[in-house]
């Protein structure tokens, strides 16, 4: 019975492997995201605020402010 849908919707399969295939991406991002998406972005704010810190004292030393 699956050997004949299959062969009688050829077509359709490989469609229905990636639209399976991107759903459990997503879902897998989705998780990530709400596992390390907030840690990702406090590491983010504490570098830029470092190159913020680096740029300034590099500034006044060079006596461009």
């Amino acid at each position: 019975m699956l050997r004949k849908d299959w062969e009688e919707n050829s077509d359709k399969i490989p469609k229905l492997f990636w639209l399976k295939f991107r759903n459990e991406l997503q879902q897998f991002m989705i998780d990530v995201a709400r596992k390390y998406g907030q840690a990702c972005s406090q590491w983010y704010y504490i570098f830029y605020m470092a190159c913020a810190c680096i740029g300034v004292g590099y500034a006044l030393k060079e006596r461009r402010i």
